[in-house]
Protein backbone atom coordinates (compact mmCIF):
# COMPACT_ATOMS: atom_id res chain seq x y z
CA UNK A 1 0.00 0.00 0.00
CA UNK A 2 1.63 3.48 -0.53
CA UNK A 3 -0.80 6.32 0.03
CA UNK A 4 1.10 8.24 2.10
CA UNK A 5 -0.02 12.07 2.60
CA UNK A 6 -3.08 11.59 -0.05
CA UNK A 7 -5.56 14.73 0.69
CA UNK A 8 -8.21 13.41 2.47
CA UNK A 9 -10.54 14.48 5.16
CA UNK A 10 -12.09 12.06 7.99
CA UNK A 11 -16.07 13.39 8.49
CA UNK A 12 -17.42 12.37 12.07
CA UNK A 13 -19.84 14.71 12.54
CA UNK A 14 -23.57 16.28 11.18
CA UNK A 15 -21.71 19.61 10.12
CA UNK A 16 -18.42 18.21 8.65
CA UNK A 17 -20.60 16.18 6.83
CA UNK A 18 -23.45 18.42 5.59
CA UNK A 19 -20.14 20.54 4.28
CA UNK A 20 -18.75 17.49 2.47
CA UNK A 21 -21.83 16.61 0.88
CA UNK A 22 -22.53 20.42 -0.60
CA UNK A 23 -18.66 19.73 -1.97
CA UNK A 24 -19.60 16.64 -3.37
CA UNK A 25 -22.94 17.31 -5.16
CA UNK A 26 -20.96 19.81 -7.43
CA UNK A 27 -19.16 16.46 -9.15
CA UNK A 28 -20.09 14.49 -11.91
CA UNK A 29 -18.86 11.17 -11.02
CA UNK A 30 -17.38 10.17 -7.87
CA UNK A 31 -16.19 6.70 -6.82
CA UNK A 32 -17.28 5.00 -3.77
CA UNK A 33 -16.59 2.16 -1.23
CA UNK A 34 -17.89 0.50 2.18
CA UNK A 35 -15.71 -1.00 5.31
CA UNK A 36 -17.50 -2.74 7.97
CA UNK A 37 -17.57 -5.83 9.98
CA UNK A 38 -18.52 -9.00 7.54
CA UNK A 39 -19.92 -5.73 5.74
CA UNK A 40 -23.48 -7.03 4.28
CA UNK A 41 -27.09 -7.11 4.73
CA UNK A 42 -26.53 -7.44 8.50
CA UNK A 43 -22.61 -7.46 8.88
CA UNK A 44 -22.32 -3.39 10.43
CA UNK A 45 -20.96 -0.42 7.75
CA UNK A 46 -19.38 1.27 9.48
CA UNK A 47 -17.09 3.84 6.90
CA UNK A 48 -17.86 4.99 3.54
CA UNK A 49 -15.28 6.57 1.81
CA UNK A 50 -15.80 8.86 -1.31
CA UNK A 51 -12.96 10.00 -3.78
CA UNK A 52 -13.75 12.92 -6.00
CA UNK A 53 -11.82 13.07 -9.75
CA UNK A 54 -9.15 15.39 -8.21
CA UNK A 55 -7.78 12.76 -5.74
CA UNK A 56 -9.18 14.23 -2.82
CA UNK A 57 -10.85 11.32 -0.84
CA UNK A 58 -13.68 12.11 2.36
CA UNK A 59 -13.62 9.61 4.92
CA UNK A 60 -17.55 9.15 6.47
CA UNK A 61 -17.40 7.63 9.84
CA UNK A 62 -20.33 6.03 10.31
CA UNK A 63 -19.42 3.72 13.45
CA UNK A 64 -19.05 7.09 15.46
CA UNK A 65 -21.93 9.45 13.55
CA UNK A 66 -24.32 7.07 11.79
CA UNK A 67 -26.69 10.46 11.27
CA UNK A 68 -24.25 11.44 8.22
CA UNK A 69 -27.03 9.44 6.23
CA UNK A 70 -30.04 11.47 7.19
CA UNK A 71 -29.01 15.32 9.17
CA UNK A 72 -25.42 14.74 7.41
CA UNK A 73 -27.51 14.64 4.04
CA UNK A 74 -25.18 11.64 2.81
CA UNK A 75 -28.25 9.68 1.94
CA UNK A 76 -29.49 12.23 -0.47
CA UNK A 77 -26.12 12.44 -1.52
CA UNK A 78 -26.00 8.42 -2.53
CA UNK A 79 -29.94 9.01 -4.04
CA UNK A 80 -28.54 11.45 -6.42
CA UNK A 81 -29.77 10.42 -9.79
CA UNK A 82 -27.38 12.71 -11.75
CA UNK A 83 -24.42 12.08 -10.03
CA UNK A 84 -22.67 8.80 -11.08
CA UNK A 85 -21.34 6.48 -8.06
CA UNK A 86 -18.33 4.29 -9.49
CA UNK A 87 -17.97 0.84 -7.27
CA UNK A 88 -15.70 -2.06 -7.47
CA UNK A 89 -18.47 -5.22 -6.80
CA UNK A 90 -21.44 -2.77 -5.31
CA UNK A 91 -23.85 -6.15 -4.27
CA UNK A 92 -22.17 -5.97 0.10
CA UNK A 93 -21.99 -2.29 0.22
CA UNK A 94 -25.68 -2.06 -1.54
CA UNK A 95 -27.32 -4.52 1.10
CA UNK A 96 -25.68 -3.19 3.83
CA UNK A 97 -26.82 0.72 2.80
CA UNK A 98 -29.86 -0.20 2.23
CA UNK A 99 -30.77 -2.51 5.01
CA UNK A 100 -29.14 -1.38 7.57
CA UNK A 101 -29.49 2.62 6.81
CA UNK A 102 -32.95 2.62 4.48
CA UNK A 103 -30.29 4.00 1.17
CA UNK A 104 -30.92 2.94 -2.19
CA UNK A 105 -27.70 3.39 -4.14
CA UNK A 106 -28.91 5.51 -7.69
CA UNK A 107 -26.55 5.83 -11.17
CA UNK A 108 -24.33 3.19 -10.03
CA UNK A 109 -21.51 2.08 -12.34
CA UNK A 110 -19.69 -0.81 -10.95
CA UNK A 111 -16.19 -1.79 -12.72
CA UNK A 112 -16.92 -5.74 -12.20
CA UNK A 113 -20.32 -5.42 -13.34
CA UNK A 114 -18.64 -3.73 -16.53
CA UNK A 115 -15.87 -6.03 -16.99
CA UNK A 116 -18.36 -9.29 -16.43
CA UNK A 117 -20.75 -7.73 -19.59
CA UNK A 118 -17.51 -7.25 -21.34
CA UNK A 119 -16.23 -11.01 -21.08
CA UNK A 120 -19.80 -12.24 -21.85
CA UNK A 121 -19.87 -10.34 -25.25
CA UNK A 122 -16.26 -11.82 -26.22
CA UNK A 123 -17.73 -14.91 -25.70
CA UNK A 124 -17.13 -16.06 -22.10
CA UNK A 125 -20.45 -17.94 -20.74
CA UNK A 126 -18.84 -17.62 -16.96
CA UNK A 127 -16.88 -14.40 -17.25
CA UNK A 128 -14.38 -14.22 -13.82
CA UNK A 129 -15.60 -12.43 -11.01
CA UNK A 130 -12.72 -10.30 -10.50
CA UNK A 131 -10.85 -8.92 -7.71
CA UNK A 132 -10.25 -4.75 -7.48
CA UNK A 133 -6.49 -5.84 -7.63
CA UNK A 134 -6.61 -8.12 -10.78
CA UNK A 135 -9.34 -5.78 -12.20
CA UNK A 136 -7.48 -2.79 -11.73
CA UNK A 137 -4.00 -4.55 -12.99
CA UNK A 138 -5.73 -4.86 -16.64
CA UNK A 139 -6.19 -1.16 -16.66
CA UNK A 140 -4.08 0.87 -14.47
CA UNK A 141 -1.06 0.98 -12.30
CA UNK A 142 -1.79 -0.82 -9.00
CA UNK A 143 1.37 0.18 -7.15
CA UNK A 144 -1.42 1.67 -4.36
CA UNK A 145 -2.84 -1.96 -3.95
CA UNK A 146 0.13 -3.59 -3.49
CA UNK A 147 -0.11 -5.75 -0.35
CA UNK A 148 -3.60 -5.30 0.31
CA UNK A 149 -4.72 -8.66 0.67
CA UNK A 150 -1.91 -9.05 3.37
CA UNK A 151 -2.82 -6.23 5.05
CA UNK A 152 -6.55 -7.24 4.89
CA UNK A 153 -5.56 -11.09 6.82
CA UNK A 154 -3.23 -9.68 9.28
CA UNK A 155 -6.37 -7.29 10.19
CA UNK A 156 -8.81 -9.80 9.80
CA UNK A 157 -7.13 -12.12 12.24
CA UNK A 158 -6.24 -9.66 15.28
CA UNK A 159 -9.36 -7.79 15.65
CA UNK A 160 -12.49 -8.79 15.36
CA UNK A 161 -14.15 -5.56 15.20
CA UNK A 162 -10.78 -3.27 13.20
CA UNK A 163 -13.51 -1.08 11.11
CA UNK A 164 -15.30 0.09 14.10
CA UNK A 165 -12.92 2.80 15.65
CA UNK A 166 -13.49 6.16 16.89
CA UNK A 167 -10.02 6.92 15.34
CA UNK A 168 -8.77 6.02 12.24
CA UNK A 169 -4.58 5.32 12.21
CA UNK A 170 -2.76 6.29 9.25
CA UNK A 171 -2.47 2.63 7.99
CA UNK A 172 -6.81 2.91 7.86
CA UNK A 173 -6.49 5.86 5.95
CA UNK A 174 -3.92 4.36 3.81
CA UNK A 175 -5.98 1.69 3.08
CA UNK A 176 -9.19 3.09 2.62
CA UNK A 177 -8.15 5.86 0.33
CA UNK A 178 -6.48 3.49 -1.80
CA UNK A 179 -9.53 1.84 -2.56
CA UNK A 180 -11.90 4.39 -4.27
CA UNK A 181 -8.71 6.42 -5.66
CA UNK A 182 -7.25 3.36 -7.47
CA UNK A 183 -11.02 3.84 -9.78
CA UNK A 184 -11.03 7.80 -10.90
CA UNK A 185 -10.31 8.32 -13.24
CA UNK A 186 -8.07 5.57 -15.60
CA UNK A 187 -10.16 2.43 -14.77
CA UNK A 188 -13.65 4.32 -14.96
CA UNK A 189 -12.49 5.84 -18.33
CA UNK A 190 -11.16 2.69 -20.18
CA UNK A 191 -14.05 0.70 -19.33
CA UNK A 192 -16.66 3.03 -20.26
CA UNK A 193 -14.83 3.22 -23.47
CA UNK A 194 -15.09 -0.19 -23.94
CA UNK A 195 -18.98 0.06 -23.15
CA UNK A 196 -19.62 2.52 -25.73
CA UNK A 197 -17.16 0.72 -28.37
CA UNK A 198 -18.97 -2.16 -28.14
CA UNK A 199 -22.69 -0.62 -27.41
CA UNK A 200 -23.19 -2.99 -23.79
CA UNK A 201 -24.46 0.10 -21.50
CA UNK A 202 -28.06 -2.12 -21.81
CA UNK A 203 -26.28 -4.98 -20.48
CA UNK A 204 -24.29 -3.18 -18.02
CA UNK A 205 -27.44 -1.42 -16.46
CA UNK A 206 -29.43 -4.90 -15.89
CA UNK A 207 -26.26 -6.47 -14.20
CA UNK A 208 -26.02 -3.48 -12.21
CA UNK A 209 -29.36 -3.73 -11.22
CA UNK A 210 -29.42 -7.36 -10.20
CA UNK A 211 -25.74 -6.62 -8.27
CA UNK A 212 -28.00 -3.31 -6.20
CA UNK A 213 -30.38 -6.19 -4.92
CA UNK A 214 -30.01 -9.60 -4.91
CA UNK A 215 -27.85 -9.98 -1.60
CA UNK A 216 -31.09 -8.35 0.23
CA UNK A 217 -34.45 -8.81 -1.93
CA UNK A 218 -35.42 -12.33 -1.76
CA UNK A 219 -37.88 -11.31 -5.31
CA UNK A 220 -34.78 -11.21 -7.17
CA UNK A 221 -33.22 -14.83 -8.16
CA UNK A 222 -29.99 -16.15 -8.83
CA UNK A 223 -30.76 -18.44 -11.47
CA UNK A 224 -28.71 -17.57 -14.82
CA UNK A 225 -25.18 -18.76 -13.65
CA UNK A 226 -26.70 -21.87 -12.79
CA UNK A 227 -28.25 -22.58 -15.29
CA UNK A 228 -25.19 -21.85 -17.87
CA UNK A 229 -23.06 -24.32 -15.56
CA UNK A 230 -25.98 -27.18 -16.25
CA UNK A 231 -25.72 -26.85 -20.07
CA UNK A 232 -22.31 -26.50 -19.79
CA UNK A 233 -21.89 -29.80 -18.20
CA UNK A 234 -24.13 -31.56 -20.33
CA UNK A 235 -21.91 -30.96 -23.41
CA UNK A 236 -19.34 -32.72 -21.79
CA UNK A 237 -20.07 -36.06 -23.19
CA UNK A 238 -20.40 -34.90 -26.45
CA UNK A 239 -17.16 -32.57 -25.96
CA UNK A 240 -14.64 -34.91 -24.13
CA UNK A 241 -14.11 -38.37 -24.62
CA UNK A 242 -14.00 -41.09 -21.19
CA UNK A 243 -10.67 -40.36 -20.70
CA UNK A 244 -9.87 -37.36 -20.55
CA UNK A 245 -8.17 -35.71 -17.70
CA UNK A 246 -8.68 -32.19 -15.91
CA UNK A 247 -4.88 -30.95 -17.14
CA UNK A 248 -6.29 -31.50 -21.00
CA UNK A 249 -9.67 -29.09 -20.71
CA UNK A 250 -8.13 -25.77 -21.71
CA UNK A 251 -11.96 -23.92 -21.50
CA UNK A 252 -12.18 -21.31 -18.69
CA UNK A 253 -15.60 -21.88 -18.23
CA UNK A 254 -15.57 -25.70 -18.27
CA UNK A 255 -13.21 -25.33 -15.60
CA UNK A 256 -15.33 -22.90 -13.50
CA UNK A 257 -18.39 -25.11 -14.60
CA UNK A 258 -16.86 -27.46 -12.60
CA UNK A 259 -15.49 -25.46 -9.65
CA UNK A 260 -19.01 -23.89 -9.12
CA UNK A 261 -21.20 -27.11 -9.14
CA UNK A 262 -22.04 -28.53 -5.80
CA UNK A 263 -20.85 -32.30 -5.62
CA UNK A 264 -24.38 -33.35 -4.66
CA UNK A 265 -25.56 -32.72 -7.88
CA UNK A 266 -22.94 -33.98 -10.20
CA UNK A 267 -25.09 -37.40 -10.41
CA UNK A 268 -27.15 -35.71 -13.36
CA UNK A 269 -24.74 -35.21 -15.38
CA UNK A 270 -21.99 -37.68 -17.74
CA UNK A 271 -19.64 -39.71 -15.94
CA UNK A 272 -16.83 -37.39 -17.15
CA UNK A 273 -18.24 -35.16 -14.78
CA UNK A 274 -17.71 -36.64 -12.11
CA UNK A 275 -14.16 -38.01 -12.78
CA UNK A 276 -13.35 -33.84 -13.60
CA UNK A 277 -14.79 -32.70 -10.23
CA UNK A 278 -12.97 -34.95 -7.84
CA UNK A 279 -9.65 -33.91 -9.75
CA UNK A 280 -10.64 -30.10 -9.35
CA UNK A 281 -11.48 -31.02 -5.35
CA UNK A 282 -7.95 -32.75 -5.10
CA UNK A 283 -6.31 -29.97 -7.11
CA UNK A 284 -8.64 -27.20 -4.26
CA UNK A 285 -6.84 -29.59 -1.28
CA UNK A 286 -3.31 -29.54 -2.82
CA UNK A 287 -3.58 -26.09 -3.54
CA UNK A 288 -5.00 -25.29 0.13
CA UNK A 289 -2.10 -27.76 2.08
CA UNK A 290 0.57 -25.58 0.14
CA UNK A 291 -0.93 -22.18 1.32
CA UNK A 292 -1.04 -23.76 4.91
CA UNK A 293 2.17 -24.73 4.48
CA UNK A 294 3.49 -21.03 3.38
CA UNK A 295 1.25 -19.47 5.46
CA UNK A 296 0.96 -21.68 8.77
CA UNK A 297 -0.83 -19.59 11.12
CA UNK A 298 -1.23 -16.32 9.24
CA UNK A 299 -3.95 -18.60 6.88
CA UNK A 300 -6.99 -17.48 7.28
CA UNK A 301 -9.59 -19.79 6.98
CA UNK A 302 -12.88 -19.11 4.78
CA UNK A 303 -16.51 -21.13 4.48
CA UNK A 304 -15.57 -22.40 1.39
CA UNK A 305 -11.98 -24.24 2.33
CA UNK A 306 -14.63 -26.44 4.77
CA UNK A 307 -17.04 -27.43 2.60
CA UNK A 308 -14.67 -28.26 -0.15
CA UNK A 309 -12.83 -30.34 2.26
CA UNK A 310 -16.12 -31.74 3.23
CA UNK A 311 -16.49 -32.38 0.19
CA UNK A 312 -13.27 -34.17 -1.04
CA UNK A 313 -13.72 -36.25 2.51
CA UNK A 314 -17.07 -38.06 0.40
CA UNK A 315 -14.14 -39.37 -1.78
CA UNK A 316 -13.99 -43.06 -2.33
CA UNK A 317 -10.31 -43.43 -2.40
CA UNK A 318 -9.30 -43.33 1.42
CA UNK A 319 -6.27 -41.79 1.22
CA UNK A 320 -7.74 -38.78 -0.24
CA UNK A 321 -10.64 -38.67 2.10
CA UNK A 322 -8.37 -39.07 4.73
CA UNK A 323 -5.75 -36.20 4.09
CA UNK A 324 -9.02 -33.69 3.94
CA UNK A 325 -10.03 -35.27 7.30
CA UNK A 326 -6.32 -34.26 8.68
CA UNK A 327 -6.31 -31.25 6.52
CA UNK A 328 -10.15 -30.04 8.30
CA UNK A 329 -9.06 -30.75 11.68
CA UNK A 330 -5.75 -28.20 11.13
CA UNK A 331 -8.35 -25.17 9.67
CA UNK A 332 -10.29 -25.92 12.98
CA UNK A 333 -7.27 -25.45 14.84
CA UNK A 334 -6.54 -22.39 13.49
CA UNK A 335 -10.01 -21.00 13.53
CA UNK A 336 -10.41 -21.69 16.98
CA UNK A 337 -7.38 -19.88 17.75
CA UNK A 338 -8.21 -16.96 15.57
CA UNK A 339 -12.10 -16.70 17.35
CA UNK A 340 -10.12 -16.37 20.63
CA UNK A 341 -7.86 -13.99 19.18
CA UNK A 342 -10.11 -10.99 17.71
CA UNK A 343 -12.81 -11.82 19.81
CA UNK A 344 -13.95 -11.45 23.47
CA UNK A 345 -16.72 -11.86 26.14
CA UNK A 346 -18.53 -8.07 25.33
CA UNK A 347 -18.23 -9.13 21.24
CA UNK A 348 -21.60 -8.09 19.53
CA UNK A 349 -23.03 -10.83 18.08
CA UNK A 350 -23.16 -8.62 14.72
CA UNK A 351 -19.32 -8.91 14.05
CA UNK A 352 -19.69 -12.35 14.08
CA UNK A 353 -19.17 -13.48 10.18
CA UNK A 354 -22.11 -15.94 8.79
CA UNK A 355 -19.14 -18.22 8.23
CA UNK A 356 -17.35 -18.23 11.89
CA UNK A 357 -21.47 -18.84 13.32
CA UNK A 358 -21.98 -22.16 11.31
CA UNK A 359 -18.41 -23.08 12.23
CA UNK A 360 -19.66 -22.27 16.51
CA UNK A 361 -22.88 -24.41 15.89
CA UNK A 362 -21.02 -27.17 14.71
CA UNK A 363 -18.35 -26.97 17.76
CA UNK A 364 -19.78 -29.95 19.42
CA UNK A 365 -19.30 -31.88 16.88
CA UNK A 366 -15.78 -31.39 16.16
CA UNK A 367 -14.74 -32.96 19.66
CA UNK A 368 -14.45 -29.12 21.02
CA UNK A 369 -16.28 -28.23 23.93
CA UNK A 370 -17.57 -24.60 24.22
CA UNK A 371 -17.60 -24.72 27.66
CA UNK A 372 -13.16 -25.07 27.75
CA UNK A 373 -12.43 -21.73 26.79
CA UNK A 374 -14.08 -18.86 28.00
CA UNK A 375 -14.28 -16.78 24.80
CA UNK A 376 -15.58 -20.04 22.69
CA UNK A 377 -18.25 -20.79 25.40
CA UNK A 378 -19.45 -16.83 25.25
CA UNK A 379 -19.22 -16.90 21.00
CA UNK A 380 -21.37 -19.86 20.97
CA UNK A 381 -24.13 -18.95 23.25
CA UNK A 382 -24.37 -15.60 21.60
CA UNK A 383 -24.93 -17.74 18.17
CA UNK A 384 -27.11 -20.19 19.45
CA UNK A 385 -29.36 -17.58 21.49
CA UNK A 386 -29.75 -15.42 18.22
CA UNK A 387 -30.51 -18.10 16.00
CA UNK A 388 -33.22 -18.99 18.79
CA UNK A 389 -34.58 -15.65 19.34
CA UNK A 390 -34.56 -15.23 15.45
CA UNK A 391 -37.06 -18.06 15.13
CA UNK A 392 -39.41 -16.82 18.16
CA UNK A 393 -39.41 -13.48 16.06
CA UNK A 394 -40.43 -16.01 13.02
CA UNK A 395 -43.34 -17.01 15.11
CA UNK A 396 -44.42 -14.45 16.39
CA UNK A 397 -44.85 -13.00 12.73
CA UNK A 398 -46.23 -16.21 12.07
CA UNK A 399 -49.19 -15.47 15.06
CA UNK A 400 -49.91 -12.24 13.62
CA UNK A 401 -50.41 -12.35 9.92
CA UNK A 402 -51.91 -15.21 10.28
CA UNK A 403 -52.83 -16.50 6.91
CA UNK A 404 -51.18 -13.63 5.63
CA UNK A 405 -47.70 -15.05 6.73
CA UNK A 406 -45.12 -16.75 4.30
CA UNK A 407 -41.82 -18.29 5.37
CA UNK A 408 -39.17 -17.05 3.27
CA UNK A 409 -37.46 -20.46 1.26
CA UNK A 410 -33.94 -18.99 3.51
CA UNK A 411 -35.49 -19.29 6.59
CA UNK A 412 -37.00 -22.58 5.70
CA UNK A 413 -33.75 -24.10 4.84
CA UNK A 414 -32.17 -22.55 8.14
CA UNK A 415 -34.53 -23.98 10.09
CA UNK A 416 -34.50 -27.46 8.53
CA UNK A 417 -31.13 -27.40 8.89
CA UNK A 418 -31.10 -27.02 12.46
CA UNK A 419 -33.25 -29.84 13.03
CA UNK A 420 -31.33 -32.81 10.91
CA UNK A 421 -27.70 -31.09 10.93
CA UNK A 422 -25.27 -33.06 13.80
CA UNK A 423 -24.21 -31.17 16.58
CA UNK A 424 -27.37 -28.66 16.87
CA UNK A 425 -27.96 -27.85 20.83
CA UNK A 426 -31.37 -29.04 21.71
CA UNK A 427 -32.75 -25.99 22.58
CA UNK A 428 -32.41 -24.83 19.27
CA UNK A 429 -33.01 -28.25 17.40
CA UNK A 430 -36.67 -28.00 19.55
CA UNK A 431 -37.36 -24.55 18.48
CA UNK A 432 -37.08 -24.66 15.23
CA UNK A 433 -39.26 -28.02 15.05
CA UNK A 434 -41.94 -26.78 17.55
CA UNK A 435 -42.20 -23.66 14.96
CA UNK A 436 -42.61 -25.79 11.30
CA UNK A 437 -44.92 -28.04 13.22
CA UNK A 438 -47.12 -24.81 13.89
CA UNK A 439 -46.45 -23.31 10.61
CA UNK A 440 -47.57 -27.13 8.88
CA UNK A 441 -50.84 -27.18 11.56
CA UNK A 442 -51.65 -23.40 11.07
CA UNK A 443 -54.28 -21.84 8.72
CA UNK A 444 -51.17 -20.60 6.72
CA UNK A 445 -49.66 -22.21 4.27
CA UNK A 446 -46.11 -23.06 3.55
CA UNK A 447 -43.66 -21.30 0.49
CA UNK A 448 -45.03 -23.28 -2.46
CA UNK A 449 -43.27 -26.28 -3.40
CA UNK A 450 -39.17 -25.86 -5.07
CA UNK A 451 -37.20 -28.40 -6.57
CA UNK A 452 -35.75 -30.53 -4.08
CA UNK A 453 -32.24 -29.23 -4.54
CA UNK A 454 -32.86 -25.96 -3.69
CA UNK A 455 -33.84 -26.68 -0.30
CA UNK A 456 -30.53 -28.40 0.42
Amino acid sequence: MAEDGVRHKVVDNIDDSVKAVGDLLQESVVAVNCEGIHLGKKGPLTLLQVAKLDGFVYLFNVFVEPKVFTEGRLKSFLENKDIIKVFHACSHDSAALKCQYDVMLVNVFDVKAAQYVIEKSEGRQLPSHRKLLDLCRLYTDVTSLEGKEEVQAKWYKADGAFWAKKELSPEMVDYACADVRILLPGVYDKLKRALDEKELWAALNERVEFELNFRWNENVKYGETKTTIKNILRQFSTKYTSNVELDDITSEDDIQALKQIPIREVGQFPDTVMKLKSQILKKEMDELEQALTEKADSFVPMGWHFGMLDAVKSSPDPAVSMAAGILKVKLVEILKTDLITKYDVTTPGKYISESEKIFLRRLPSTGTNPAGHPVLSYLYNVVIDSDVEEIETLRQKFRREGSRFRLNHADLRRCKNYISAPGVPERLKTKANAFLNELKAGVVESPKTRPRNQFR
